[in-house]
């Protein structure tokens, strides 16, 4: 977990993959925004921070497919909570099955979208993601 010692985060990454965390945490620090970022490697490790942070993260970023507790159980799990129902959630996955789509947006998912393969596409998916949720005036 990247936490250092701030117990407050506009965006959170879960992703069971250290190398796609690195990518998308990098790619936020290119942004022209100061922006605190958590990232985790586990659903579980996101749900014992959420519990410890001063207040809930602006938007939490998922990865579908983790071990142990996947992104539809986080979704569950985060919007039956009053605490945290309203985070915005994206679910950035490798899935493009309708199905996981149609299960995500049931589950209360924000958006739902595939991640691209190339750094400048990252790039470009997540700064519009925190345009739209966290607002275009962070800086």
């Amino acid at each position: 977990m990247k936490t250092g010692t701030n117990l407050f985060a506009d965006v959170v990454i879960v992703d069971d993959d250290e190398d796609d965390r690195f990518l998308m945490d990098y790619a936020i620090d290119q942004l022209p925004l100061n922006l605190n970022v958590v990232t985790v490697s586990d659903a579980r490790d996101v749900l014992t921070y959420l519990q410890k942070c001063q207040r809930p993260p602006s938007l939490l970023i998922t990865d579908l497919n983790m071990p142990c507790l996947n992104g539809f159980e986080l979704l569950n799990l985060l919007k039956q909570s009053t605490h945290y129902r309203d985070i915005p959630v994206v679910v950035l996955t490798t899935s493009q099955a309708q199905e996981d789509r149609e299960r995500c947006y049931r589950a209360g998912a924000n958006a739902f979208i595939v991640k691209p393969g190339d750094f400048s596409e990252v790039t470009k998916l997540l700064h519009s993601c925190i345009q739209i949720w966290l607002g275009s005036s962070r800086s």
